[in-house]
């Protein structure tokens, strides 16, 4: 029920003042719900060991910053976060007369990104931890956490925690010309290479820019 009124506000020139005036979004609880989320994911991150290694290990290492095609082939899944997250995302997305909370939406986004990146990397060394060769353990985590992430984000994370923001005739494309790409990239080079830190990286910038497009709130922000 609350989905179906979120739809329907939101297809017409309904603004983020209404919806919360309406109790059909509540920045403060989406706030506190993204925070047990990000909690589960250091945890996690946590005890799998993944954390620690990954404050232990460097960006890259000396022969990586030597190598022509470790800098090739970093440069152009940077670039193609820039494009789909910084271009392509935001065109698709809409914010409903929020407000611009820069503070706010830049830190949710750095957080969100840097405990998603965590959750990702520790399944990621747990796949690696079979023994399979880089490219079944790409593709396993490609499948399992395509599959996750479709059903966190429609299920839970885009109606409980994100405010409205998709269009609805845009939804496709993003999942093709961002999300998919994207992962498959970024799980690429981190099969190859190893570098956790900038595996979280991509990932921060890519939910920064998210954040900040969607304009996501203040804790505190309610209808005028």
């Amino acid at each position: 029920m609350w989905l179906q009124h979120v739809r329907i506000l939101t297809k017409t020139a309904a603004n983020f003042d209404i919806l919360v005036a309406m109790n059909l979004y509540d920045p403060r609880k989406s706030w506190t719900r993204a925070s047990v989320y990000f909690a589960t994911c250091i945890a996690i991150g946590w005890a799998s060991g993944t954390l620690t290694m990954l404050l232990q290990t460097p960006l890259a290492s000396g022969l990586q910053l030597q190598d022509a095609c470790w800098w090739a082939a970093t440069a152009a899944v940077t670039a193609y976060v820039g494009f789909a997250y910084f271009y392509f995302w935001p065109r698709g997305t809409l914010c409903y007369g929020r407000q611009l909370r820069p503070a706010f939406a830049l830190f949710f986004g750095f957080v969100w990104g840097a405990c998603q990146g965590l959750l990702m990397l520790s399944v990621f060394r747990y796949v690696q931890g079979f023994g399979l060769a880089p490219q079944w353990t790409v593709l396993i985590m490609f499948i399992v956490y395509s599959t996750f992430s479709g059903l966190w984000q429609s299920q839970f994370w885009d109606v409980y925690v994100s405010p409205p923001h998709n269009i609805e005739e845009w939804n496709l494309r993003k999942v093709l010309v961002c999300h998919v790409p994207f992962l498959l990239f970024a799980l690429l080079h981190l099969a190859i290479y190893d570098n956790a830190a900038v595996f979280i990286l991509w990932q921060i910038m890519a939910l920064m820019s998210c954040s900040w497009v969607m304009r996501f709130p203040a804790p505190g922000d309610h209808g005028q």
